[in-house]
């Protein structure tokens, strides 16, 4: 069940073009969560926000959420948060989760909808899972793309995980050697020997997970393999 915890800011990073990682201490708390899952985070500008939590839950020294930064005054009341501050947050929330470890996985994200694919990667990765995942995940240009490198070390340690980045902007992509254009049945299809076998987890902005949807349904994958969460408002 969901509670309201207090946990102490640690620090921050930039980790792409104007999107930064923020860590919050767990170590003297007993908050707990499942890889994919998301919280409520609440500061004393404006209403509460929520995010996906970016790290595996077997990371016990803290939580981490990544977000773009857009000028907003709860982003930049986050900018702005001093080591050791308290910040209040709801949760776990969310099943947006591993429902089968049996099960074959397809994700695809947009953006920053990667976030909740970090943790349930990160978790697969260190819990040595033979789950078969493959991510799909589309960003505009080279400089916006999260956890390229390290995803792709976990995809070299670990052969049922695959990480595929595509970048849309092709005039950014000069020296990119990974797939360009969006994400489309045919880069699925390149990528999963069977589409019609995986659960489909969709996330990033609404207009991409209705995107992303159509594409999934036009390869007449059913309703109940399909999963979805719609990041509002980054």
């Amino acid at each position: 069940m969901p509670e309201e915890f207090f946990l102490s800011f640690l620090k921050k990073e930039q980790i792409a073009k104007d999107t930064y990682a923020f860590y919050f201490s767990r170590e003297k708390s007993d908050f707990d969560f499942i890889a994919g899952q998301y919280i409520r985070i609440t500061l004393p500008v404006e209403p509460s926000h929520l995010f996906s939590i970016a790290s595996s839950p077997l990371e016990k020294g803290y939580i981490r959420i990544i977000t773009r930064i857009t000028g907003s005054p709860f982003k930049n009341a986050l900018l702005t948060l001093t080591p050791n501050s308290e910040v209040k947050i709801f949760g776990p929330i969310g099943r947006f989760t591993l429902q089968d470890e049996e099960k074959e996985y397809v994700f695809l994200a947009g953006g920053i909808g990667i976030t909740p694919f970090v943790s349930i990667i990160e978790y697969a990765a260190a819990k040595n899972l033979t789950v078969p995942i493959t991510l799909f995940t589309s960003f505009s240009t080279v400089e916006e793309t999260i956890f390229h490198k390290e995803f792709l070390e976990i995809a070299k340690a670990h052969p049922n995980i695959k990480i595929i980045h595509t970048i849309t902007q092709l005039e950014s992509a000069v020296l990119w050697n990974g797939e360009k254009g969006r994400i489309s049945p045919e880069l699925i299809k390149k990528y999963v020997s069977d589409p019609l076998l995986p659960l489909y987890y969709i996330a990033g902005p609404p207009k991409m997970v209705e995107a992303m949807e159509r594409i999934v349904k036009a390869m007449s994958v059913s309703n109940d393999k399909i999963k979805k969460e719609n990041f509002i408002g980054y």
